[in-house]
């Protein structure tokens, strides 16, 4: 169901940096960095487990350019394998981002030391909020797929990705201690 939604829009490819576990960080910059190199100015990074509403989509799309990334959607709705609502969110930062290069690059990129599952769209959104400003959103629903939890799950005080996590929030406001997170070689 998700390709053939995302098919509409045009060329759909899926990325996956390797990583063991998984790398949703790095598997998103991995898209961004393609999508360079191919020389698109615009693009769709979304979790295969996200479909938001198709005219929100088209909206953030036609109005992406270098000065933020987009969120096509408001409000989260969590489904179960029966389609069936199990949540609504009012807030959530991450799923499906419409973006530019420069707009994904300027924000850092997403963080790859967020392993496992982890807090990265959050961090994300701080170091956009922080470097850029708040991300525009667009009227619209994101329909998120619900699965089981990952028994690698970043949840308590003390691990190395909550602890970097809590760094990110510890820079939110502070473009300089941001840089240093999102551009630590610079």
């Amino acid at each position: 169901m998700t390709l053939e939604f995302w098919s509409l829009l045009g060329d759909v490819r899926f990325f996956d940096s390797g990583h063991i576990p998984f790398n949703r960080a790095a598997s998103r910059n991995l898209a961004v960095h393609e999508a360079e190199r191919l020389g698109f100015s615009k693009l769709v990074v979304t979790d295969a487990d996200c479909i938001p509403e198709g005219t929100a989509v088209r909206d953030a799309f036609f109005a992406a350019d270098d000065s933020a990334v987009r969120l096509p959607y408001r409000s989260c709705r969590v489904l179960n394998h029966y389609g069936e609502t199990l949540i609504e969110l009012d807030f959530t930062c991450g799923g499906t981002y419409i973006t530019t290069p420069k707009a994904w690059w300027a924000a850092g990129g997403q963080d790859e030391r967020f392993t496992k599952w982890a807090p990265e769209d959050f961090a994300f959104s701080l170091a956009h909020q922080t470097l850029i400003g708040e991300m525009p959103r667009h009227d619209g629903v994101l329909l998120s797929l619900s699965h089981s939890k990952d028994p690698e799950r970043a949840e308590h005080d003390g691990d190395p990705i909550v602890d970097l996590y809590r760094q990110y929030e510890a820079a939110n406001g502070h473009p300089n201690l941001m840089k240093a997170l999102c551009f630590p070689s610079s």
